[in-house]
This record gives structure tokens, C-alpha cells and sequence, in this order.
């Protein structure tokens, strides 16, 4: 294939200064897409090209298994426990395009729905640009819920929120599911 000049064009016509690209069926990464036009007394422009970036956020599955080796005998100081995972482990390490910078995370939906589990435990999640994320769970006092074991109990369950990749202007959205056993 003779790379110095663009593909011959192929496809449908269109009326109108805009179209639709279809991007299912294209590999994540950055795409060029030539163009020209062909005017009323058929005379064709000059050929154009612009990019288009396709993305791909993956979906992430994370688990924590609660243990006493790191709860104090005290079960008011149980109530809160945070868990950080590093941008290496993190939400963005699955997407597509892998190896390309300037790709961030956002929070597409910062409130966290407990799928399982007690209704008397909940996280929160602090989501950083570069994928990497703390939760924190907790079980309020509010709730009633007393001792170290019942504390536990509560927390455990699955959790999901959801975060958008962000590449230039194209975004794509996944879930975050942390099972808590």
C-alpha cells in the first residue's frame, strides 16, 4: 500500500455537513479518516483528513477481605476503614488504548450503590486522574449496629460506581465492582 497518498474512498454519500462514524468494529487508538467532496457540477475537493480517537473503558472488578488483625478491640474505631489501590493496580490499567498518556479517569457517578450485603454499611470513593482510587467504608453508629463481628458483617457486600476515560474530547464510561468478604 502506497502510504504517501490517502486510500481511495470508499463508502456512501451523504448530503449535509455532517456524519456519523460508526466506531464499534474499530481498534481503541487514534484513527485517521480521509475526506473529500464532490460539488453539484461534479467536481471533487481536495483531500482533507482529520483523527478520530476511539476508547475503550473496561470494566474493573476489585474484592477486600475483612479481617480482625487490623481492627482495634475498640469497635467505635472499627467503624471506619479505608483501602487505597495505586494507579499501577488501578481503573485506568485495563482501558484502551493501553500505553498512550494524557488519558484520565472521572468520576462519572461519584454515588456508590451497595449491590449486596447489609443496608447498614456503605462506601465512598475518591477517584484521582490517574486511576488510582481510595474507598472508605463505614457503618455509622446511627445505624445501631454494635460490636467488632456485627461491624464487619455490615460492610461486607458488593459495591459498584462508575468512571469515565477521558482521551482528548472522546470518553467512554465503565463500572467499578469492589466485593468486600
Amino acid at each position: 500500500m502506497d502510504r504517501t497518498r490517502p486510500p481511495a474512498a470508499t463508502g456512501t454519500a451523504f448530503n449535509g455537513a455532517s456524519v456519523s462514524i460508526n466506531t464499534s468494529a474499530l481498534v481503541a487508538g487514534v484513527h485517521t479518516i480521509y475526506v473529500r467532496v464532490q460539488d453539484a457540477a461534479t467536481n471533487w475537493s481536495a483531500v482533507s483528513s482529520a483523527t478520530l480517537t476511539v476508547i475503550r473503558a473496561v470494566n474493573d472488578a476489585y474484592s477486600t477481605l475483612l479481617n480482625t488483625s487490623n481492627n482495634s478491640s475498640n469497635p467505635a474505631n472499627n467503624r471506619t476503614q479505608s483501602f487505597t489501590i495505586n494507579s499501577g493496580n488501578g481503573v485506568l490499567v485495563n482501558d484502551q488504548p493501553t500505553g498512550v498518556s494524557g488519558r484520565t479517569a472521572t468520576p462519572a457517578n461519584p454515588v456508590v450503590t451497595k449491590t449486596s450485603g447489609s443496608a447498614n454499611g456503605s462506601m465512598t470513593v475518591a477517584l484521582n486522574t490517574n486511576g488510582s482510587f481510595t474507598y472508605t467504608l463505614s457503618v455509622p453508629a446511627s445505624t445501631g449496629v454494635t460490636g467488632n463481628a456485627n461491624i464487619r458483617a455490615a460492610k461486607r457486600g458488593t459495591y459498584q460506581f462508575t468512571y469515565t476515560e477521558v482521551l482528548g474530547g472522546a470518553t467512554s464510561t465503565a463500572t467499578v465492582t469492589i466485593t468486600v468478604n
